[in-house]
């Protein structure tokens, strides 16, 4: 089984929308339904530029932890491999277009009883600091 993770940086740039009532709007809606029936192609803006803030990335961060967005080159290198299992959502960012990825399929395949935890004081909580995946969980749990 191979796992994907795309993760923007914010060494470089984090994008969000330009409107806070679309925020508000979508604000947790990535969250395994489609989105496009009701997507209109919202603007973006740059909200805050790292130490590489300068350069433009490919792949760039969306609202800190709400998700990632990329251009158009690289979506077309990773089309394949994502519309199984998302959406591509199109924003306006200055004149350009670029992607918004909404996950339509979500798999928790990380096996809490495996993996190493931490407690942290002084509420006790657990951290993990060792993932470890439970096997086969894609091929059992849908056919694409």
């Amino acid at each position: 089984m191979k796992l994907f993770r795309f993760t923007g940086s914010q060494a470089y740039r984090t994008l969000y929308y330009k409107d806070k009532e679309v925020a508000r709007k979508y604000l947790g809606k990535l969250t395994g339904i489609s989105l496009t029936s009701e997507w209109k192609k919202y603007e973006a803006e740059v909200r805050f530029k790292g130490e590489m803030g300068d350069f433009e990335p490919e792949i760039m961060d969306f609202g800190g932890l709400v998700g990632v967005v990329l251009t158009s080159k690289a979506r077309k290198i990773v089309e394949d491999l994502i519309l199984s299992f998302g959406e591509f959502l199109p924003l306006e960012l200055d004149s350009s277009v670029v992607y918004l990825i909404n996950p339509t399929i979500i798999l928790d395949c990380v096996d809490y009883d495996k993996s190493e935890k931490e407690i942290i004081p002084p509420l006790n909580n657990e951290k993990i600091t060792k993932y470890f995946q439970k096997r086969n969980r894609l091929s059992t749990d849908f056919q694409t």
